[in-house]
């Protein structure tokens, strides 16, 4: 039995692909069902999807309390660990340490 691959862009199925910085995630399940009505069932499991190195996922969050307050401790904890570092194990604090200290107090 001979075989060949079939190799097509995605832009087959969707041809402003290339024009997009980004899409819908609702566009996948499109595609989706785009690229499979294309391929014969029996050949369906072998298909992939190759190059998504670049590709990336993001979305806008809405913070629950609870992260809310993990960011607050987390910026409580940076800005504690920047003042430590600026205090002198002994003798005075120079002038630009202190006037980071009064900055990262305020």
């Amino acid at each position: 039995m001979t075989t060949k691959t079939i190799t097509r862009p995605l832009s087959h199925w969707l041809p402003d692909i290339a024009t997009r910085d980004e899409v819908p995630v609702n566009w996948l399940a499109s595609l989706s069902t785009r690229i499979k009505a294309e391929i014969p069932d029996d050949e369906e499991s072998a298909a992939v999807i190759s190059g998504l190195g670049n590709c990336t996922v993001s979305w806008p969050h809405t913070l629950s309390e609870v992260e809310q307050l993990q960011a607050t401790v987390a910026e409580m904890q940076a800005t504690a660990a920047q003042i430590k570092a600026l205090l002198p194990i002994e003798g005075g604090v120079s002038a630009p340490a202190a006037d980071k200290l009064r900055e990262l107090l305020q």
